[in-house]
Order: C-alpha cells, then structure tokens, then sequence
C-alpha cells in the first residue's frame, strides 16, 4: 500500500486541529451564547408581567387571559414566571448563566444550587448514554437526560410534619392580625382599590381552606 496523499491526510486532520475550523466555532459559540442572553432578558421581564397579571386576576380570569390573550402556552408562561422568580431572588447566579438560554435554565432550575454549580462548571459531564460534555456544548435534549439523573440521586424530600406547618399557619395569622390593625388605625390613608384587592385575596385563601376541609 503506497504512501497517502496529500488530499487524503488532509482529510484524516481531526477538527479540533484545523484553525480555520476552531475559530468558526469560537464565533458561533460567542453569538449563540449572546443571543441566549438576550432571549433570557426577554423571558424574564415576560415573567415579571405575567406575574403581575396572575396576582391581578381571579383564577377563572387567569385561565381565559393565558388562553385568549397571549401566543403562549400555560406551561410556557408558567415556565417564564419560574424563571422571572429565580432572577429576582438569585439575580447574579441568573446573570452568570443567561448565555445557556431559557430552555436550559428551566432544566437547572428545579436543581439545588450546589448542585446547579456542580453542573456549570468547566468540568465535562458525563451524558448518559452520550460523551463528556460541559453544559454549554450540551444539547438541551443531552441536558434533559442528566438534570434527571442528577434528581433521583437527590436525598428524598421529607415534607414537614403537619404539626409544625399549622403552627407556621396559626404564627403567620396572629403576624397578619396585628398588621391589618395597623392598616385599620390608617384607614383613611388606604386606597379603596388596595383595600378590596387585600379583602379579597383573604376571602379567597378562606375559601379555600372552607372548601378543602369541608367546613361549614
């Protein structure tokens, strides 16, 4: 078999040793992960909206604005909202990781945060049944696979006993007693909007308690 030619060596030289090859790729990971970014931005201050509207109208309204007012899906918007949250209580961790896009951070949302850093650092991960790969080389499909591996080797979530939420309940009543005595003694200085809006919001949270425990 004689020597191979200069066409077919060429041919054999791996990607990742073509310059040409690595430099495209540099600038496709650069716009991709400042595209992302600004995607991110978008979903978020559609969440922070969408959590305003959730908060404005009765459940009844709320089913029938997602379904006749907007181009999105519930779960969608429900995924927006859950990610407006995550910026507003982690803001610089959201920031860090916006160039993964939103369908990424939904997927690491769920996660504890130790365990979110474990997974966005320079090290490759290991995708089952796939190679290893840090997170911004993953698919989002690859990202899927590992977030759930990594949730059923979470420690099983106990709940709190009963015992203890009903004295958070009883603790954050005596705590909402004191300060709508407070607002009471200020009455004149309450909008009558704000009053209504707090009034209902009990009413509604005291029907619900009404109705799930069939009290009369």
């Amino acid at each position: 078999m004689g020597k191979p030619t200069r066409v077919q060596a060429s041919l054999e030289v791996p990607w990742e040793d073509r310059p040409a090859v690595v430099h495209l790729t540099q600038q496709i990971l650069r716009l991709q992960a400042l595209t992302a970014a600004r995607v991110v931005e978008s979903v978020i201050a559609i969440g922070d909206a969408t959590q305003e509207i959730h908060d404005e109208l009765p459940h009844g309204q709320w089913a029938r604005w997602c379904a006749e007012a907007v181009p999105f899906a519930r779960q969608t918007l429900s995924n927006y909202m859950a990610l407006a949250r995550w910026a507003e209580e982690r803001p610089k961790e959201v920031e860090k990781l916006a160039y993964l896009g939103p369908s990424k951070l939904y997927l690491l949302l769920p996660l504890p945060p130790a365990v979110r850093r474990r997974l966005v650092g320079r090290k490759p991960i290991q995708v089952p049944d796939g190679p290893l790969k840090t997170v911004d080389r993953m698919t989002v499909s690859e990202l899927a696979r590992v977030t759930a591996r990594e949730a059923r080797v979470l420690p099983e979530h106990r709940p709190m006993p009963v015992g203890r939420v009903v004295g958070r309940v009883r603790r954050s009543i005596a705590g909402l007693d004191a300060s709508a005595q407070a607002l009471v003694e200020r009455a004149e200085d309450v909008e009558p909007d704000e009053a209504r809006a707090l009034h209902d919001a009990l009413l509604e949270v005291a029907e619900s308690l009404r109705t799930t425990f069939e009290l009369e």
